[in-house]
């Protein structure tokens, strides 16, 4: 997982360690079929038979792992974890792609692997033991990208992540690398709906591809497209022309940021989550798509950061009809914890590994509500007739708050972060968000408008 990442290379620099970045040669055919599975393939183009029997007779018995194959990442995935296992690594009950060892840590996306450690030698020692045990594989120094995600870290310790190469493309693909117009915001308001009055999508690019580059991209290293992305990849089915406009304007938003990224500086306190909350009730209904049952659902946000570093975040409809906006908020509030619980246990799993004492690694998930009634909810453990249809799905996490491993706590509306995930921001409050999750320059001073714009949006989201 992206947060496991994330945690690693935020543990790597408040811990001092080194880190490097392994790939593997061909990977999956470095590892063997099964003995039970029997698995044949036709003659490839240009591979040769006795002339006097015709191709048609023969055919291959595979013995090696293919690119292609349902099961060729299983098999993969099996092979290297025996690997690290002979090299005496554990597996994360957590995050089956994390190991670790006493001094090392190793978390792996596919054939891509990234291992630290306090002790470089014992990074030299991990790789050359893999090789004597017949992989495949080559030692890419320290980590300056990974997975198409170029990561800097400065003399201060401030982590930094972007991803250029990827925002060209959206821009190429989208044919605005010579468009002069900008925009201050991603998202359009009000929020899309079905728009099956429009006219159809008509232009020269491919709607899911593009959906597919920016979600890539806003679950990354670009939070503030989240909402954005999102909205749009939810008609993939049947887009109309209000959907590709509503992609246009997220290209041009980042036609102005395509420098942009995390950037994050990590603190010391390695004992703390803090998860930012909230939900927007039925914000998608209007009169004209009153008849859409899609539209009554509440949308939940989420940012959860570690040693004030942002780890994970989502944007999304919530599965169920909430009857209220204490409903919808509670409903978000249980999604959240169900996010950071796993967390918090991947950081006490590894505690021995990042030789952290135990007084210290008190953790603690505190969520940030800004609705009171949810708050309520959640540190009170008596149900009402209104709250019987979510107790027992939605109950979960109480004896957490109550045990406290999670602490509910109430923010203002101006500090709610996962505001930015919920709903189309204006300019102002986008910036003033944007600038607490992914640690962007303070922008160039806004005038009185903007101002009053600001704060009315604050007042009506407190009302």
């Amino acid at each position: 997982m992206w947060s496991t990442v994330r945690t690693v290379f935020i543990l790597g620099i408040v811990l001092k360690w080194s880190s490097r970045k392994v790939d593997y040669v061909q990977a999956f055919p470095q590892a063997t079929l099964n003995k039970d599975e029997h698995i044949y393939m036709h003659l490839p183009r240009g591979f040769h038979v006795d002339d006097s029997t015709h191709r048609s007779e023969y055919i291959l018995k595979l013995k090696k792992n293919l690119y292609g194959l349902k099961q060729a990442s299983y098999n993969w995935s099996e092979l290297l974890k025996s690997g690290l296992i002979q090299l005496r690594f554990k597996q994360s009950q957590v995050d089956p792609c994390l190991y670790y060892t006493d001094d090392v840590i190793c978390a792996i996306y596919v054939d891509d692997t990234i291992f630290s450690s306090p002790d470089n030698s014992k990074i030299d020692q991990i790789i050359s033991e893999l090789k004597v045990l017949n992989f495949d594989l080559t030692d890419e120094g320290e980590v300056d990208s990974f997975l198409g995600i170029k990561i800097d870290t400065s003399d201060d310790d401030t982590i930094t992540m972007s991803q250029p190469a990827l925002t060209e493309t959206i821009i190429q693909s989208l044919g605005l690398e010579n468009d002069s117009k900008q925009h201050k915001t991603p998202a359009v308001s009000p929020p899309l709906h079905k728009h099956e009055e429009s006219e159809p999508f008509n232009e020269k690019w491919h709607y899911r591809s593009l959906i597919g580059m920016l979600t890539y991209l806003a679950r990354n290293t670009r939070p503030d497209i989240e909402y954005a992305v999102h909205q749009c990849a939810r008609f993939q089915c049947a887009p109309r022309k209000p959907h590709g406009n509503a992609i246009k304007r997220i290209g041009r938003y980042l036609i102005g940021t395509r420098d942009k990224g995390l950037s994050f500086k990590p603190t010391k306190d390695l004992s703390h989550f803090e998860c930012y909350v909230d939900a927007d009730f039925a914000g998608n209904y209007t009169k004209t798509n009153s008849e859409d049952p899609n539209s009554v659902k509440s949308r939940t946000g989420c940012v959860i950061k570690y040693a004030g570093c942002p780890i994970t975040w989502f944007s999304r409809l919530q599965t169920e009809i909430a009857l209220s906006t204490t409903e919808a908020e509670y409903i978000a509030l249980s999604t959240a914890a169900r996010e950071v619980l796993p967390l918090r246990e991947l950081i006490l799993e590894i505690k021995q590994t990042l030789k952290i004492p135990e007084a210290k690694l008190q953790i603690r998930c505190t969520l940030f509500e800004d609705n009171k009634g949810a708050e309520e909810l959640a540190k009170v453990p008596k149900n009402r007739p209104r709250t019987k249809p979510i107790a027992v799905k939605y109950h979960h996490f109480r004896q957490a708050v109550k045990d406290d491993i999670l602490q509910v706590k109430r923010i203002a509306t101006d500090e709610q972060l996962a505001d930015i995930f919920t709903k189309p921001l204006v300019k102002m409050p986008l910036e003033h968000l944007r600038k607490q999750i992914m640690g962007w320059p303070a922008m160039l001073s806004h005038g009185n408008a903007d101002q009053k714009t600001f704060e009315a949006y604050v007042a009506c989201s407190m009302n």
